[in-house]
């Protein structure tokens, strides 16, 4: 087993772990940055495109300018050949000629840079339609992450809402408790003085039935004594 081989692929795979790590926690920062670069791009294409077409607006003011030059000669070419000037009218058609011909090779330069700013136009647009597609993407992702950290922040204060609530509720249970046990204390002491005070002596007679009797005895004499007593 290579050890420094071992060694050097961890030392890899924690730098790439720490890497995803802090990609995924700056995801939306990132992406933005990308967006910004995507549109300096742009510009800088823009700019590439305005070389271009500047180019081919000298190339375009050249050959119109050879043209005019082609259509003077070929008068002048038809005045000299009008009076025999048989030399300088060659001399004046092999001048058309060459202008004929660089008139020829600026069409085809033109045709090229046309060509390229067509592409780099239609690179342009598209890019720029992507670029306002992520555009568009980030400010959804920046809402999401902003709804997520409410909901996130909500939950923490509906959670600490409940834990106080929690705290009341027991709060309550004892504070009830407490005045259950006070209630209870306060008739246990009725109780006791109840059995301990002045009438308690007289309810524990009450209760043995003692003076039931003779009450029973002086009620049954007077009952006798009112019917052996003659009508008048």
């Amino acid at each position: 087993m290579n050890i420094i081989s071992k060694l050097s692929s961890a030392l890899r795979a924690s730098v790439r772990e720490s890497g995803e790590v802090l990609v995924d926690k700056n995801e939306i920062r990132i992406f933005e940055q990308e967006i910004l670069d995507a549109e300096k791009g742009i510009q800088l294409s823009k700019v590439h495109l305005s070389q271009v077409i500047a180019e081919r607006y000298q190339l375009e003011r050249e050959k119109s300018h050879v043209e005019k030059l082609t259509l003077t000669r070929e008068k002048q070419a038809g005045e000299a050949m009008a009076k025999a000037e048989d030399s300088l009218a060659e001399e004046i058609a092999e001048d058309i000629l060459q202008k004929q011909e660089n008139i020829l090779a600026l069409s085809t330069s033109i045709a090229s840079l046309i060509a390229r700013e067509k592409k780099i136009t239609a690179n342009i647009q598209a890019a720029v339609m992507q670029t306002q597609k992520y555009r568009r993407e980030l400010i959804m992702a920046r809402a999401v992450s902003s709804a997520g950290k409410a909901a996130t922040l909500a939950g923490g204060n509906a959670q600490g809402l409940n834990g106080t609530l929690a705290d009341l509720k027991d709060s309550a249970s004892r504070i009830k408790s407490r005045q259950t046990r006070f209630d209870d204390s306060l008739q246990a002491m009725q109780e006791i003085d109840s059995q301990m005070g002045e009438g308690s002596l007289d309810a524990k007679i009450k209760a043995a039935g003692v003076n039931d009797r003779k009450e029973k005895v002086r009620d049954l004499l007077l009952q006798l004594k009112a019917k052996s007593t003659p009508v008048v």
